[in-house]
């Protein structure tokens, strides 16, 4: 069939919405385990297009570099992001130092720069965005109670969807067994006369 042209749409997509598209579009059966919410419809102007209230995501690793193991899951609604920082203890070591000093001299420190990159830094448990408000993502409103009814509800979102997908860090054991594996990998990769990092002062 016809695509409808010069149409913008508004609603949450995923990435993984892109096969089961396709392959309406080209008639194939699609199998009856694949994840993601056929398109064609909408893209087609058929009308019975049902949307995402919801899209979740998720980010674990892709380098074994210092402290880099630093996995995070992460939910929105139409207004609305949640991200969960499984390791908030851990810190993002991965934070470019000269452009994260910057950030903290006395021209940015106080401005949305410097804040922005702190919660880059040590982010905490939760990150909180009002998207409509704040696109950039710079404003974590996770400690501000007006927002704690918003905060709850994307929280059970977030675990309900974790437990569907039957996320493995659910259990904290495996969470601990991740990041000795990634650190011990690290660990190797260090030449014999690396010298230690100095700990941070606090």
């Amino acid at each position: 069939g016809h695509t409808l042209s010069n149409r913008k749409f508004d609603h949450l997509i995923s990435l993984i919405d892109v096969m089961p598209t396709v392959l309406d579009a080209a008639n194939i059966t699609k199998p009856a385990n694949l994840e993601g919410k056929s398109l064609i419809n909408l893209i087609q102007g058929k009308g019975n297009y049902t949307p995402r209230t919801n899209l979740a995501c998720e980010y674990t690793s892709h380098v074994y570099t210092q402290n880099a193991f630093y996995p995070r899951r992460s939910i929105r609604n139409a207004r609305y992001k949640l991200i969960l920082n499984l390791l908030p203890e851990r810190g993002w070591e991965g934070t470019n130092q000269e452009p994260y000093a910057l950030s903290q001299s006395a021209e940015y420190v106080s401005t949305n720069i410097g804040r922005a990159f702190r919660t880059l830094h040590q982010p905490g448990q939760y990150e909180l965005y009002d998207l409509q408000e704040d696109p950039w993502e710079m404003n974590n409103l996770a400690g501000n109670s007006i927002y704690s009814s918003v905060l709850k509800d994307l929280i059970k979102m977030l675990q309900a969807w974790r437990e569907q997908t039957a996320d493995p860090y659910l259990e904290p054991a495996n969470l601990v067994a991740a990041v000795a594996e990634h650190d011990s990998r690290q660990e190797k990769k260090k030449p014999a006369n690396a010298k230690q990092e100095p700990k941070k002062q606090e």
